[in-house]
């Protein structure tokens, strides 16, 4: 029996399989959110307030944001949005800190208001669609009013930055 040639062999062996089963796919498309795909921004004087979202593929959206002051990015994060169940889930990581779930158990084709009591804040966390180039988005203390709403108003930009 011949071997294979020695190069070829480490090759497999460093690229690893040929075949490996699909992942087990995410199922529940969000399409209540799907508008809010694309790359909004907010400027206020020299700090720029940016929030990517790709398009839903197989029941997820990934979103990110970065908060820069001068041109030095101050804060960022990272989201996943998905189906849970009945509700859509809002999962984020916001710098260093651990994962938080919000979530939003009857989301329109115009808003969505993920929540999560148990969190110190926010409590919620709001999209609305206010045009097709314009969102609204704010976080608050939660539906008894506790802390104050801080609101976001984007408007599309190109996600090609510049």
């Amino acid at each position: 029996m011949r071997s294979l040639p020695r190069g070829l062999a480490a090759g497999i062996l460093l690229t690893g399989p040929l075949w490996m089963p699909p992942a087990r796919p995410i199922t529940g498309a969000p399409p209540s959110a799907a508008w809010l795909a694309g790359c909004w921004a907010l400027q206020q004087g020299d700090r720029l307030v940016e929030e990517w979202w790709m398009p839903e593929r197989g029941g997820t959206m990934l979103g990110m944001s970065r908060a820069s002051v001068g041109g030095q990015v101050r804060e960022h994060e990272f989201v996943i949005l998905a189906a849970a169940g009945s509700a859509l889930e809002y999962r984020v990581v916001a710098g260093a800190q651990p994962e938080v779930v919000f979530r939003a158990a009857s989301p329109s084709a115009a808003e969505v208001v993920f929540e999560n009591p148990a969190h110190d804040f926010p409590k919620r966390i709001g999209y609305r669609r206010v045009s097709p180039d314009s969102v609204e988005a704010w976080v608050d203390g939660g539906a008894g009013g506790k802390g104050k709403k801080i609101s976001y108003p984007y408007h599309r930009v190109d996600c090609r930055g510049g």
